[in-house]
């Protein structure tokens, strides 16, 4: 007897439902047990921090490079001194926040919440670090203007007010503009990851 059309379709709609609600199931699963938006962010935190400390490493030989006279050496080295200790606090906090991520075991929801929160913080710290370089980088490039001077055997009586009002919209324009990176830059290699770790919390939620 011929089976009827509709029979047919009700036996196989039985017979796809169950296989979908498994691979729902499995996909929560890998959700909880893989993290990949963890493993992903591990690997750009090591990316960065060395990063970081081989640029912390460079700077200190930049007067070297520049050939700074004497003063403007002494008056580099140590606004260098200042911010080493803050780059290597922030560093200590950076270094930290990633062992927590890689002693994470995905076994429960409140410390992946915890590691969410972390990152937020994190990030705010970035751009503050971020922040707070701007002056000595500011600081860094007007002594090498300075020492360009003395080398052409010039004194600072050759900046006219013309060119000092010229010199201060350059640098008010570079602060805005490198302020403005490092909030897009932070947006861009991390904040992908809160989106990421969350969507997860939302589907272990579900």
């Amino acid at each position: 007897m011929a089976m009827n059309f509709d029979d047919f379709k009700n036996d196989w709609k039985w017979k796809i439902e169950p296989s979908q609600e498994i691979d729902i199931k499995n996909e929560i699963e890998k959700l909880r047990s893989s993290m990949h938006p963890l493993d992903k962010l591990k690997r750009n935190m090591r990316q960065e921090f060395f990063a970081q400390v081989i640029a912390l490493v460079f700077l200190a030989f930049f007067p070297i490079l520049g050939k700074f006279n004497h003063i403007s050496q002494i008056i580099f080295y140590y606004s260098y001194i200042v911010f080493a200790l803050i780059a290597i606090y922030y560093l200590a906090t950076f270094f930290r926040f990633y062992n927590q991520i890689q002693q994470y075991s995905g076994t429960t929801k409140k410390t992946l919440a915890q590691i969410h929160t972390g990152l937020l913080l994190n990030m705010e710290r970035y751009k503050a670090f971020g922040f707070v370089l701007l002056p000595f980088v500011v600081t860094w490039l007007l002594l090498y203007a300075y020492d360009v001077l003395l080398k052409e055997n010039k004194t600072l009586a050759y900046l006219t007010d013309d060119k000092i009002l010229l010199l201060f919209i350059i640098i008010m324009f570079s602060t805005i503009l490198f302020m403005l990176s490092v909030v897009l830059w932070v947006k861009f290699y991390y904040g992908k990851y809160t989106r990421q770790i969350k969507s997860v919390l939302d589907e272990l939620e579900e």
